[in-house]
């Protein structure tokens, strides 16, 4: 339904084509259709066979994948790390009652979309060659492989949950039969007073009473925790993890970093773009954006995220009474294991593909002209001032630099042109 080429540009390369034949040059079409086709297949062809695009999707993937499955499981990690119940899905986490996390939620995505600006503003400013470009590329993801590796030392000696034995957990006990706890309930923790004991919820502490002091919840008459401590006065318990200072530096560490990851992460979309438009014809720009789209969302959300829900599934220690319901916590030796190791090697393995770009593309010149005519800016246009706005030498300074267009024969070529455009463009 799209024409193969836009009105502007078929009247651009004919004015360079008549000067071209003004000067003496003979323009010799290319023959060979690797080159010269149009087709999907040889398109196709030709950005399978063009190293830096190859190389270049190939480090995208793992980064999508990597991070959008590792961000998935986040709640889930956190959950079971720091026993922070994950926000409820029917509020959408803005009714989180953890303030540091609802902060960080609503602060993650305007971080990211200003980084992503100030990346590409900076870029447009300063030019940055491509040999810098992807040396940041490199960079960036080298050092998100690092800070996942280094998640599986956080950290946090949390209190075991009582009823957990060797990676599982069985919450019913004598102290709580008769609570009419429900068979797969949510994780809701609460702490003994003196905070020496943690339970899975206030029904499997066997806590019959709770009021509220100062936004905290309070429970009173707990079974359990009084068969715990062997103490009948004591018998309370509150709602939450129990503290610890080590799991509260660890958690707001892991917070910063992760908006850290992922700013940092979203800085490479301009260059990215800029990379993948600058090492492929013109002709082939789309066709190189939806490959690139095509094998993150064939890759990324399939096999790999088919991969990060088995290790989920692999480290589950609750699923209720039945045994068939969904996960309800997972172990957090296991679980943290798995995904930082995964995602870091996903994470180098990109830093490795984007050290390979920089090999291929570090001479590549990304802010000259497309085309080696005439500007448009040479010639008085009528139908899109904006076509030649996206080069970067200007018009002025290329007449400068070429003797042909300059003097009076450039000013009488130009009127010749001109004359001859004027019917072409009223076909068009």
């Amino acid at each position: 339904m799209f024409p193969t080429q836009l009105p502007s540009q078929a009247v651009k390369e004919m004015a360079a084509s008549i000067v071209d034949l003004a000067r003496g040059v003979r323009i010799q079409e290319p023959t060979d259709p690797k080159e010269s086709s149009t087709g999907f297949l040889w398109s196709l062809r030709r950005l399978l066979t063009n190293r830096i695009i190859v190389l270049n999707t190939l480090a995208t993937v793992c980064l999508q994948t990597a991070m959008s499955n590792y961000l998935a499981l986040e709640d889930k990690y956190l959950e079971s790390k720091f026993y922070i119940p994950k926000p409820s899905e029917a509020a959408g986490g803005f009714q989180d009652p953890w303030t540091s996390r609802l902060i960080i939620s609503l602060l993650k995505p305007p971080l990211v979309a200003l980084h992503i600006l100030v990346s590409g503003l900076a870029i447009s400013k300063i030019k940055m060659r491509a040999g810098r470009l992807t040396g940041l590329h490199t960079f960036i993801a080298l050092s998100t492989a690092i800070f996942m590796f280094s998640r599986i030392f956080a950290d946090c000696h949390s209190l075991h949950i009582e009823g957990e034995s060797e990676g599982r957990l069985q919450l019913l006990q004598t102290c709580n039969r008769q609570c009419g706890c429900a068979d797969s309930p949510d994780f809701s923790p609460v702490c003994s007073q003196e905070g020496s004991f943690l339970f899975y919820s206030s029904c499997h502490a066997g806590c019959k009473r709770v009021q509220y002091l100062d936004d905290v919840k309070l429970f009173a008459n707990c079974s359990c925790v009084q068969d715990a401590l062997g103490n009948e006065k004591l018998h309370q318990a509150k709602g939450g993890p129990c503290n610890d200072p080590d799991c509260n530096f660890s958690w707001i560490l892991n917070q910063c970093f992760t908006v850290l990851t992922a700013a940092m992460v979203g800085t490479r979309l301009v260059g990215n773009a800029i990379l993948t438009f600058r090492s492929v014809q013109p002709k082939d720009k789309s066709l190189a954006v939806g490959l690139e789209l095509t094998l993150v969302g064939l890759v990324a959300y399939i096999p790999g995220n088919l991969l990060y829900r088995l290790m989920a599934d692999s480290s589950c220690m609750y699923r209720g009474v039945s045994g068939t319901e969904e996960c309800k916590l997972h172990d957090a030796e296991k679980l943290g294991l798995y995904i930082n190791v995964t995602s870091g090697c996903l994470m180098f393995v990109c830093a490795l593909l984007s050290g390979a770009v920089w090999h291929f593309a570090r001479d590549l010149d990304l802010y000259s002209d497309e085309d080696d005519g005439l500007e448009m800016a040479d010639f008085p246009r009528r139908r899109d001032p904006k076509i030649s706005s996206r080069h970067a030498t200007p018009a002025v300074k290329r007449r400068k630099e070429d003797p042909v267009m300059s003097g009076e024969d450039g000013v009488t070529l130009r009127r010749e042109v001109e004359q001859m455009r004027q019917p072409e463009e009223q076909e068009f």
